[in-house]
């Protein structure tokens, strides 16, 4: 079955591909982009985000198999760094 997207027909059977990088940096969807800022993910920020703007590992069943691999691989990370070394907060640092 086509399906129409506004203007565009979508033949049945028609690969589509989202352009994962462009959305994550296009200046219409995020100030400045190609800054690393990651308050825009932040508890506060979160609801902001839209579910379609920040896809890094895809969506649905076919969804890259990574996901909980990375996932598993930064905690994992973060916890031998807590059980290795001392973290203490520098004067300047507002502790909140």
């Amino acid at each position: 079955m086509d399906c129409q997207v506004g203007s565009i027909t979508i033949h049945k059977a028609t690969g589509v591909v989202v352009p994962v990088w462009d959305n994550h940096h296009d200046p219409d969807l995020w100030s400045n982009p190609c800054k690393f800022d990651p308050d825009r993910f932040s508890p506060a920020n979160k609801a902001s985000v839209k579910r379609m703007e920040y896809i890094p590992f895809g969506l649905g069943k076919r969804n890259c198999i990574g996901n909980i691999f990375a996932i598993s691989e930064v905690k994992i990370a973060i916890f031998r760094l807590l059980n290795e070394f001392k973290f203490e907060a520098c004067e300047k640092q507002k502790i909140l």
